[in-house]
């Protein structure tokens, strides 16, 4: 796992915070304070950041809004090949509305008074997301494997490739999943 972190240079205080609790936590971040160098094209920079970023983390405010830097930032996490690959995770720290791209995607308010705090919620929403897909991958190879060497029956049809047929998905969804986890719907945090 590594965090993107988009934002104003003039909410560097919360940054701070964020960056503090991911140290603690041993987690990999990219911040353009400490990456980007002079002399360095900064397109190339937020490139490069975010070629090795599993999430990226929208610190949303007045001052984020008119920056060019973070501007670049949302638009190039929402061009291919970033779009569907990353996953994104805004923090409101005032009544800006959200960037086209965002608006609909679940955010957390976050201020200097609990910066440490909801940094850690999400981190440990994170993390137990991380899990379920794993153990879900797992599953899945399992089943497939399972399916996959079962012999032929003459009145049931052979579905030759069951994980490119997507046929796990189905008999995970109807067996084995719970609904708790499986939540669908915005929840807005915060």
């Amino acid at each position: 796992m590594k965090i993107f972190i988009s934002h104003s240079s003039k909410d560097s205080s919360i940054v701070e915070l964020i960056c503090k609790v991911l140290n603690d936590l041993d987690i990999e971040y990219w911040v353009d304070d400490d990456i980007i160098d002079e002399g360095n094209p900064i397109p190339r920079e937020i490139d490069n950041g975010l070629s090795s970023s599993t999430h990226f983390f929208l610190l949303w405010s007045k001052a984020a809004s008119g920056s060019n830097y973070v501007r670049m930032e949302t638009d190039t996490v929402l061009s291919p090949p970033y779009l569907d690959r990353i996953k994104k995770i805004p923090f409101i720290l005032d009544e800006t509305p959200l960037p086209h791209g965002f608006a609909s995607i679940p955010y957390h308010r976050i201020s200097i008074d609990n910066a440490e705090k909801e940094t850690k919620k999400v981190l440990n929403k994170i993390r137990a997301d991380l899990e379920f897909s794993s153990q879900l991958n797992l599953f899945r190879d399992t089943v497939c494997e399972h399916y996959e060497n079962l012999p032929p029956k003459p009145d049931i049809p052979v579905i030759t490739n069951f994980r490119k047929f997507d046929g796990y998905k189905y008999y995970v969804q109807q067996r084995y999943t719970d609904p708790a986890i499986n939540k669908t719907g915005r929840e807005i945090v915060g």
